[in-house]
């Protein structure tokens, strides 16, 4: 099979980037060593997720992917968007809700992922490749008690995906399978899909004369 890392400390992403490359023949691994990502005030989930992959490129010398997201609510235009650890680690799910308690006709809001790949293989190493994606929705009255073992955050507790009328936390097995469908089958609006239509076609591109084990060996010559 044919490797790649996953850098994240999110379960639930890898959980999902697995389902989506893994049947490709594409074994994803979780990056475990710990990396030093300079702290960069970025105004978009693009931005934020390309210039993560460029400072984590020089120390993680194999094909990875690196996925960063935003919220949207149309109450708040921009808010919380590539903020939502901060906001979700200061105000909360019930800060949010709270905040736009009182706009009954301004509940809709979107997640936004932006999937950046890079390869020491690619023409321009300073260029990662992006695959974005949306679902929209609207954000429920109340938060939801349980989250599902995919759930890569504490939003799905309150989003109602449109054409849906339970939360992403709350929905049963047949609207998870239809939401899975409808949804989750479309390049636009899963990132995961996009990337493993992508490198179906460019799966050169984690053809390397190396091993993993080698090239890291080789990183952490150069940093001694």
């Amino acid at each position: 099979m044919y490797p790649i890392y996953f850098i994240t400390s999110n379960e639930g992403k890898l959980v999902s980037m697995r389902k989506w490359v893994e049947p490709l023949g594409i074994r994803v691994h979780k990056y475990r060593k710990r990396i030093n990502i300079p702290e960069r005030k970025l105004s978009s989930v693009e931005e934020t997720a390309k210039f993560k992959a460029i400072d984590i490129c020089a120390t993680v010398a194999a094909p990875f992917v690196v996925q960063d997201s935003g919220f949207y609510l149309a109450a708040i235009p921009g808010f919380p968007g590539p903020d939502i650890n901060r906001a979700l680690s200061t105000i909360g799910i019930a800060g949010l809700l709270e905040m736009i308690a009182g706009e009954v006709g301004k509940r809709e809001c979107y997640f936004e992922d932006v999937l950046a790949f890079w390869s020491p293989t690619l023409e321009d190493r300073l260029e990662p490749v992006l695959f974005k994606s949306r679902v929209y929705g609207r954000v429920a009255t109340q938060s939801s008690p349980n989250l599902r073992e995919e759930a890569w955050s504490a939003l799905w507790t309150i989003f109602i995906p449109t054409g849906f009328d339970s939360t992403l936390a709350a929905m049963s097995k047949e609207e998870q399978r239809r939401f899975a469908d409808e949804t989750r089958n479309s390049k636009e609006s899963n990132s995961f899909l996009a990337f493993a239509e992508w490198i179906r076609a460019n799966i050169h591109y984690l053809y390397l004369q190396k091993s993993l084990d080698e090239l890291l060996g080789d990183t952490r010559r150069r940093a001694r």
